[in-house]
């Protein structure tokens, strides 16, 4: 039997990643586990964009995503919002970016974007899409996902620290406490 200390969990996340798949009604290999949502943000973009290319967000939006955007060298392109809180699609893709970031809800609004017109931008823009859904579970009733089956880039995003108050936990296989 491992030691505590010596007892890591599995880096592919296989168990998580199939217990989340079958709640979410998707494959396991649809799914990437990491060690936090921003970890899972700055891997996406990391492998989404290159050093001088465009991030871009629907503006007021989650504080990180500048961050995200200096960090790997590209510039971010803050989009405001039409009227009330409509997903300013002409502005994003006029930003010519190769990733969107948005969050569903938006912070600080709370304002859910349509599906429909998450799959317009979808079937409107060609590189990355990411919907952050750290804050879903807070709005009720059933999950969003499973978007357009068209979409080639699309990524969502959850967390277990909000909607399930497991802020700090962290997953671990075939470990027992010694004797």
């Amino acid at each position: 039997m491992p030691k505590p200390c010596a007892a890591y969990p599995d880096p592919h996340a296989n168990t998580f990643r199939a217990a989340a798949a079958a709640v979410l009604g998707i494959s396991p290999d649809m799914i990437l586990a990491g060690n936090g949502s921003d970890e899972i943000l700055t891997i996406l973009t990391r492998a989404a964009l290159s050093e001088g290319q465009v991030l871009a967000a629907p503006d007021p939006s989650y504080t990180l995503y500048p961050v995200l955007a200096d960090l790997q060298g590209v510039r971010f392109v803050a989009v405001p919002w039409e009227g009330e809180w409509d997903l300013p699609i002409d502005g994003l893709l006029s930003a010519r970016p190769g990733a969107i970031l948005r969050g569903q809800p938006q912070c600080p609004s709370g304002t859910m974007v349509a599906p429909a017109k998450i799959d317009e931008l979808a079937r409107r823009f060609h590189g990355l899409i990411l919907i952050d859904e750290a804050y879903v579970r807070f709005r009720g009733g059933e999950l969003p996902g499973g978007w357009s089956a068209g979409t080639r880039m699309l990524s969502s995003r959850r967390s277990f620290s909000k909607g399930y108050s497991l802020a700090g936990l962290r997953f671990a296989t075939r470990w027992r406490r010694p004797r």
